[in-house]
C-alpha cells in the first residue's frame, strides 16, 4: 500500500490520509486486522506533523474503519462500514476526487488515464506493454510511504533496498 501526500493539492493533508485509508479498507486492499503503522512512523515517512495524522486516524476510528488498541496499536476494524453499495460509492468518490484535480491542473484527459493505469501496473492499450510506475524522488515534493503486509511503512527509498 503506499500513499501519497500531494502539498499543492485543495484537500488538506489529514483528509488526503484519510481518504486514501478509507478507500483502501472498503476494497479490502487493506484487510480486517491488519496493524497500521504508529502514528509518529506514519508521519515521519510523509514529512507531515504528527497531530495531522492523528486527525486523519481519529476520523477514520470514528467513521468505524480503524480501532484502536491504546499501545498494541492501531488496526483494520473487523466490521468495516463499507458493504457493496458503499464500496461503489468510496470508488465513485475518489474518481471524482482525481478528475477534479486533473481537470484544475489542466491535464488532458487520455494522458490522465493513462497515468492512472500505470499507478495502478495496467496496460493503457491492448498491444502496450505496462509502463514502470513512476516513484516520487527523494527530492520531490509529494512525498509517499508504503505500508507492507506486517503495517511496518517503507519509503520508496527503503523499497529499492529490499
Amino acid at each position: 500500500m503506499i500513499l501519497r501526500v500531494d502539498p499543492s493539492s485543495a484537500l488538506p493533508p489529514y483528509d488526503q490520509i484519510r481518504g486514501q485509508l478509507a478507500t483502501m479498507i472498503a476494497t479490502g486492499v487493506l484487510p480486517a486486522g491488519q496493524r497500521l503503522p504508529t502514528i509518529r512512523q506514519l508521519a515521519t515517512d510523509l514529512g507531515i506533523a504528527r497531530g495531522t495524522v492523528a486527525r486523519a486516524f481519529r476520523e477514520l476510528e470514528q467513521g468505524g474503519f480503524i480501532t484502536s488498541r491504546g499501545r498494541h496499536g492501531t488496526f483494520i476494524s473487523d466490521q468495516v462500514p463499507a458493504g457493496r453499495l458503499d464500496r461503489e460509492r468510496v470508488l465513485l468518490e475518489a474518481a471524482s476526487v482525481f478528475a477534479t484535480q486533473a481537470a484544475q491542473a489542466g491535464a488532458d484527459p487520455r494522458r490522465v488515464l493513462e497515468r492512472a493505469l500505470e499507478a495502478l501496473h495496467v496496460p493503457a492499450g491492448p498491444d502496450r506493454p505496462p509502463q514502470p510506475q513512476n516513484a516520487p524522488s527523494a527530492d520531490s515534493e509529494e512525498a509517499a510511504t508504503e505500508i507492507s503486509a506486517g503495517g511496518v511503512p517503507r519509503s520508496p527509498r527503503d523499497a529499492s533496498r529490499v
